[in-house]
């Protein structure tokens, strides 16, 4: 059954018999997952240096932003649902955006556009 998150007793009957185990098990919180659902420009020149917006749910202190696989810089935490950042160079082309805060992560496929000068 559900519960608030901590430890619980496990009680076993068996006719008028009964047996408990004090603690024995453990509730924990569940931790919401984060999203991200829009990049704000969602697109950029290779050199890098755009300054981004980031959109989604659950952000936190510290995070770490991704584009490509590469670090974006000037990374901060603005409030649970913005993340504002400068995207670092990259080759052209679609490359995904990735939030990582603690061990979450969360990841919007083909998030950033980089484009070649004209």
């Amino acid at each position: 059954p559900a519960h608030a998150a901590g430890a619980v007793a496990v009680v076993v009957k068996i006719g008028t018999k009964e047996t408990k185990l004090a603690n024995g098990f453990t509730y924990t919180a569940v931790q919401p997952s984060l999203t991200i659902s829009k990049i704000t420009p969602n697109s950029g020149p290779i050199a890098g240096g755009t300054d981004v917006v980031i959109t989604g749910t659950h952000f936190a202190a510290n995070p770490s932003v991704l584009f490509g696989g590469k670090a974006a810089t000037h990374v901060q935490f603005v409030n649970e649902t913005t993340i504002k950042a400068k995207a670092p160079a990259h080759a052209a082309g679609a490359v995904a955006v990735v939030v990582k805060i603690g061990t979450k992560e969360a990841k919007l496929a083909n998030g950033f556009t980089y484009n070649q000068p004209k």
